[in-house]
């Protein structure tokens, strides 16, 4: 008779998992559960071996007598709020209920709250302080990776700065040395100097030879002899 209520109770629970198993195959199958929370879930897998109790679904008194566990060890508050949102992600991709946000885990861990941002103002602060654990280990983990972000961006435009700084000063040297190149050049021809001595200021050469720069306008031959026009016809000799 004991035998025959065993099988029945093992159909009945077979038929509950195939009428489960057809429901859950109409919406998308829960997530995988990452290496980083794998890594985060071994102390509580290790505490339940070391207790004998289910680590998957966990009783909500397991889990608040786990993190008194970690309470008593000294555990930080942040590490043990990542390890019951690991715990909650695994029951998840289990596709059962999150032991974690549960009244009896909530007061376990009620005095382990995480602390607020530091840029949130006093009522912002004494609101985080009421919400769950797992939601302040999510509000705490976006506002730090944000306020990582905002650092990281600060850092570039302060970079950015110093770069458009160190162009400007290469910009105005050369501007100063282009200038100070010119006056020197200029100063160099008023003087007469270097590669502009023997050259006037109007860039026209000296005349240390009067002769040499006489200019004589030669520009025709008359009567097929050698004579240069106008005023000086007849002082050349002609060809018979």
């Amino acid at each position: 008779m004991a035998q025959l209520a065993d099988t029945l109770a093992q159909m009945r629970a077979n038929e509950i998992a195939q009428s489960e198993a057809a429901i859950a195959s109409c919406f998308p199958p829960p997530p995988q559960v990452s290496p980083e929370t794998q890594q985060r879930l071994a102390p509580f897998l290790a505490w339940c071996e070391m207790q004998k109790v289910r680590a998957v679904p966990a009783r909500p008194q397991c889990v608040a007598a786990y993190v008194q566990y970690q309470q008593d060890q000294g555990i930080s508050r942040q590490l043990i709020a990542e390890r019951l949102e690991a715990i909650a992600d695994l029951h998840n991709a289990a596709s059962m209920g999150n032991p974690c946000a549960t009244p009896v885990v909530r007061t376990v861990t009620g005095g382990s709250t995480i602390e607020p941002p530091r840029s949130w103002d006093k009522e912002s602060k004494i609101a985080f302080t009421e919400l769950p654990v797992e939601i302040q280990a999510v509000i705490a983990k976006r506002e730090h990776d944000r306020e990582r972000e905002l650092r990281k961006s600060h850092n570039i435009a302060g970079d950015l700065r110093q770069e458009l700084k160190r162009l400007r000063a290469e910009a105005a040297n050369a501007a100063h040395n282009t200038t100070t190149e010119s006056e020197t050049t200029m100063a160099k021809k008023e003087k007469g100097v270097g590669p502009y001595a023997g050259v006037d200021k109007d860039s026209t050469p000296r005349r240390e030879d009067k002769n040499s720069w006489e200019r004589k306008d030669i520009s025709r031959v008359v009567d097929k002899g050698w004579q240069e026009n106008d005023g000086f016809a007849g002082k050349l000799p002609k060809n018979d």
